[in-house]
């Protein structure tokens, strides 16, 4: 039924597609493929991947009409053309000032601030050893750290790191004494979940590093 809809343009598919969701809400969940396959074909310019954007385009025109007209669309259809044709973006709506709270989507458009996931836990703080170290692991290993020189890596190998390449575990003057530690000096890292080993650097900014702040406890050897 959406194929042939889709063929007799899209006034036709925006109809068809709108009365098989009413019988049907499990095509909201489905419309991204069912776009592509249907819609997608008939879009010019090899653009089926695009029809996707033809769903976004309809509810923002329905949920935000004014903003669409101001942003120079005169309808959904209209934005869908924008986007088909704008390959540098497109603007798709305007907003007034006072139209931010229309995108908080609680119905008092308040937001609400308590997360009940975290309540139980807040509970119980009072109760929570303050002592994250054992005799057996008796450091804390602050995994994550954010530095001065870090970004993101997921499109980047080691030779971005100017300094420190081998990404070095800093640790506190007092304790790299204790165990014999210099700049450079090579140990392994024992927790509960595994070991490793670590080039470590003797860093002050290390000295009465704070508990909370550590994501588990760990041994030097």
């Amino acid at each position: 039924m959406l194929r042939t809809a889709a063929r007799l343009g899209r006034t036709s598919f925006k109809f068809a597609f709108a009365a098989l969701a009413a019988v049907d809400k499990k095509v909201f969940g489905l419309a991204p493929y069912l776009l592509y396959e249907t819609l997608g074909p008939t879009l010019p310019n090899g653009g089926r991947s695009a029809a996707v954007l033809w769903g976004l385009a309809q509810r923002i025109g329905w949920a935000y009409p004014k903003a669409v007209r101001r942003a120079g669309h005169a309808n959904a259809d209209a934005l869908f053309d924008a986007m088909l044709a704008g390959r540098s973006g497109v603007t798709f709506t305007e907003d007034e000032y006072e139209d931010a709270w229309q995108y908080v989507p609680h119905a008092d458009q308040r937001i609400p601030l308590p997360i009940p996931e975290l309540l139980d836990l807040i509970d119980a703080l009072d109760k929570t050893p303050s002592v994250h170290t054992t005799p057996e692991f008796p450091f804390v290993l602050a995994a994550g750290q954010r530095r001065a020189f870090t970004a993101n890596v997921i499109f980047r190998d080691t030779t971005w790191r100017k300094l420190d390449a081998g990404g070095a575990l800093r640790i506190s003057p007092h304790d790299a004494e204790r165990l014999g530690l210099a700049d450079g000096a090579a140990a392994r890292i024992t927790t509960r979940r595994g070991t490793a080993r670590a080039t470590f650097l003797v860093s002050t900014l290390m000295t009465g590093w704070p508990a909370s702040r550590c994501s588990q406890a760990c041994s030097l050897r």
